[in-house]
């Protein structure tokens, strides 16, 4: 039960979207969104290290870890060769036109990952599963905030990225059952997070970095955009502070 009440919340998260749909915050996005994605750039930067930490921590040895977050990135960018199409740059609110596939894989990736993860603790102990589900709607709840504005500055509609968001944060409950299944095969925990990682790091280094470094080149104001990447680092580690980190090391998920 007490796994089930926590999937819930985690899955409710997907919903933090709704706080743009109230008309000003949706003409504030589409108005600031050159700002929001550098936001974004630091979010995502922060999450994809979780996952690249979480990742070497579950890992059976160095090569499976680097292997995944490698293969996690090389499918997306190839992707990108075959469907070319999905990155252009031609107007603001299409500026993540072609994010919005990274993010949804990655984060369907990432959410069975954390499935995977909240099993396995619950499977330790009822105390450890709940300190996890705890960070990691917190975590999640700033995350799909940040989700939600990349698919609408990709053309979305409001009510389609909310029910993408809710769609893909379902996810997590085939992650519950391999978790369940696969609680003493760590590295089948560390491989999800490794091409989750992987994804969120080609999102970050081919679109949501270059389109920041474009935008501050063009207008002349580096410094605004260096600080909103640092500002959405800042803010994600102080949500790991605060809901405890993220992730939680082999001895603590094997506790006895």
């Amino acid at each position: 039960m007490p796994l089930i009440i926590t999937t819930t919340l985690i899955i409710l998260a997907s919903l933090s979207g709704l706080i743009f749909l109230a008309h000003t915050f949706s003409e504030w996005l589409k108005h600031k969104s050159k700002f929001i994605i550098a936001f974004s750039a630091g979010i995502f930067s922060v999450v994809t290290y979780d996952l690249f930490v979480e990742t070497f921590e579950f890992a059976q040895n160095w090569m499976v870890a680097i292997g995944s977050i490698l293969v996690g990135f090389f499918i997306f960018h190839l992707a990108e060769k075959l469907f070319p199409e999905i990155h252009h740059h031609e107007e603001d609110e299409h500026a993540c036109h072609h994010s919005k596939r990274n993010v949804i894989w990655g984060d369907l990736l990432h959410n069975i990952g954390d499935g995977a993860l909240l099993a396995i603790a619950f499977t330790v102990d009822v105390r450890v599963g709940v300190i996890a589900g705890i960070g990691i709607f917190i975590h999640e709840f700033i995350q799909e905030i940040t989700e939600f504005s990349i698919l609408k500055l990709s053309g979305m509609s409001t009510k389609k990225a909310l029910f993408i968001n809710f769609l893909v944060s379902l996810s997590i409950i085939p992650g519950i059952f391999i978790g369940l299944y696969f609680a003493q095969i760590d590295s089948f925990v560390a491989i999800l997070f490794g091409l989750a990682g992987g994804a969120f790091a080609h999102l970050i280094f081919t679109d949501l970095i270059p389109h920041s470094i474009s935008h501050s080149k063009k207008e002349q104001r580096y410094f605004i955009y260096v600080f909103m990447i640092l500002a959405g680092i800042a803010t994600l580690l102080a949500v790991n502070e605060l809901g405890g980190g993220h992730g939680h090391s082999d001895e603590e998920l094997h506790a006895d």
